[in-house]
């Protein structure tokens, strides 16, 4: 049997749901008789004695110097729960090259323990786009609104346009 991590849910804030995946959630795959835990997002059970994938979907939370911006408690769960789930995976999934390359050292996963395997993308993305016929588009910008992913910069880069341009080109951003 096959648990994945989308189809149980953990309570939100990081204390309830660092116990609730090592004691309820560990429980939850024994009693179910699961053979394989497949962590989306979050560390599943350390001590869960079947086999582990960890999708990896960014490694700013692994650093270890507060490089990713989180509260301690946030810190806390992923250098630690996180980063001991992490080096006992059975296999890690990155979703891009540069994820797994930002892995601190001690975590980066041998080769035959890692897999990169982009977010999939619908054949429609891969078309050309169609012609504007010199209608303006919006600028989107999409990601957690935190520090490192600079929306500072971006919005006072934007603000430096022409005003004539930012009317046409709509500033977006969705986070």
């Amino acid at each position: 049997r096959v648990a994945e991590e989308a189809a149980i849910v953990a309570p939100a804030p990081r204390v309830a749901q660092a116990l609730w995946s090592q004691s309820t959630l560990a429980g939850l795959l024994r009693t179910m008789k699961v053979d394989l835990y497949h962590s989306l997002k979050h560390p599943g059970p350390v001590m869960f004695s079947g086999r582990t994938v960890c999708t990896l979907s960014a490694a700013g939370p692994y650093d270890g110097l507060c490089l990713y911006p989180l509260p301690v408690p946030d810190l806390l769960y992923w250098n630690v729960l996180g980063r001991t789930y992490l080096r006992r995976a059975d296999h890690v999934i990155a979703v891009s090259a540069f994820v797994a390359g930002s892995l601190p050292p001690d975590l980066a996963p041998a080769p035959d323990r890692l897999d990169i395997i982009p977010h999939g993308l619908p054949a429609l993305f891969n078309a050309e786009p169609p012609a504007r016929n010199g209608a303006g588009g919006a600028v989107l910008a999409v990601g957690n609104v935190v520090a490192v992913k600079n929306f500072t910069t971006l919005v006072r880069a934007y603000a430096a346009l022409p005003q004539e341009l930012r009317a046409r080109h709509p500033l977006v951003i969705a986070g």
